[in-house]
């Protein structure tokens, strides 16, 4: 898949130069409405109050492995963390006020929890925004990886109290609808569905299942 193909299929950049999160904040059921693709688990929230909901932005990077195809860049979360303890997902995190937008927190958070630079990363697109269970609202940005070596995981400069691990995984497989899976659940009497790819011993799924769901359908238009 050539990377023109897949700028040709992304969503325009992110224009804003500085987001009022602050009012965002004041009202989060905004956030509810401004969601494209909400999935039943939300019901979970009947109990939590949503005027914390907090910004947040993930960077999904793209990079040519030594198969010469496209793989994306995950990690496993440190397991005594607070938020999403384990699981799997794209680096990022939560908006900082140093921060100029949520594309310059994808890029910040990458680098440190990662140690990819910032210079490397040619940021193409955004993905519809994403609601996570922790009461973050969540902004994916899709970047490739401007290096002509191939990069070498084992060197990378990981910040082991935030990531336990650092694996690709092929943007083939990952786009494949047969491999996208709606998993039933119940807790505490509620009923919900989530997203859920598996790849090796790796589960994909929440919040980061829906947004390759999403980046999916993109790059499997029609012309």
């Amino acid at each position: 898949m050539k990377s023109s193909y897949i700028k040709k299929h992304l969503l325009a950049l992110e224009v804003s130069n500085k987001l009022d999160w602050k009012e965002f904040n004041q009202d989060a059921l905004k956030a509810l409405n401004k969601t494209t693709e909400l999935t039943d688990y939300l019901k979970l929230f009947q109990d939590r109050t949503l005027k914390k909901m907090r910004p947040a932005s993930v960077l999904i990077a793209l990079i040519k492995q030594s198969d010469n195809k496209w793989h994306v860049i995950f990690t496993k979360r440190a397991k005594h963390l607070k938020n999403h303890a384990g699981e799997i997902c794209f680096p990022g995190g939560k908006f900082e006020e140093k921060d100029l937008n949520l594309q310059i927190t994808a890029l910040r958070e990458t680098n440190e929890e990662i140690g990819l630079v910032n210079q490397d990363l040619n940021i193409i697109g955004k993905l519809p925004s994403q609601i996570t269970i922790s009461q973050f609202y969540v902004t994916p940005y899709v970047a490739i990886l401007e290096n002509e070596n191939r990069l070498n995981l084992s060197e990378l400069i990981i910040d082991k109290n935030e990531v336990e691990e650092v694996f690709t995984v092929p943007l083939d497989y990952l786009i494949d609808s047969k491999n996208q899976k709606v998993v039933q659940q119940k807790i505490k009497d509620v009923s919900f569905s989530y997203h859920s790819i598996e790849y090796n011993d790796y589960i994909i799924w929440g919040a980061t299942a829906r947004m390759l769901v999403n980046l999916s359908k993109l790059l499997n238009k029609q012309d």
